[in-house]
């Protein structure tokens, strides 16, 4: 059932006059190296990157640990898949992976997503070979995703990143 969501939510994504395809594009953020050097096929070239890796069957249902984590929104779930050799760059590090000198860049500025954020945009972003969708209800994300409502809500390289202890909250790059 997984891949066929996915397949579904790509498909509903890509025809929704809200996304489509450009919706793909990373503009800022973790990104991908070789999508990035597409310039502006690099929604597409997402889109294709995304569905070959879910028929491939490389992508893993990780909601459960999404949830457990409290890095979960809503009723959507969480999918995983190794992206070696892309160039996966993840714009984000846990404020206790900085080195002191690194903690002197952080600031809080407001966010995009409505509360303040943590930002260093003086620190280089870091390499990652990994990367995950998240799949919801376009409807009505506290209900379950299917196939006739699913979206991709957005899919970046890098981990999940919850913040529960300021130790652990996380820090925006570049």
């Amino acid at each position: 059932m997984s891949k066929e969501l996915i397949i579904a939510a790509l498909a509903n994504a890509v025809a929704s006059p809200k996304q489509g395809k450009a919706y793909f594009a990373r503009p800022r953020g973790s990104y991908i190296t070789w999508l990035r050097s597409q310039g502006p096929d690099e929604g597409a070239a997402a889109v294709q990157m995304l569905r070959g890796l879910t028929l491939d069957g490389v992508m893993v249902d990780v909601t459960d640990e999404a949830r457990a984590m409290g890095a979960a929104f809503g009723a959507c779930r969480y999918f995983r898949s190794p992206i070696t050799g892309t160039g996966g760059k993840e714009a984000c590090a846990l404020l206790s992976e900085l080195t002191p000198d690194e903690m002197a860049a952080v600031r809080v500025k407001p966010g995009h997503h409505g509360g303040p954020e943590l930002v260093a945009e003086s620190l280089p972003l870091r390499d990652t070979d990994i990367l995950h969708v998240i799949v919801g209800n376009g409807t009505n994300p506290h209900e379950p995703p299917t196939a006739e409502n699913a979206t991709i809500f957005t899919w970046y390289p890098g981990r999940l990143t919850p913040s529960v202890k300021l130790s652990d909250a996380t820090v925006k790059l570049g």
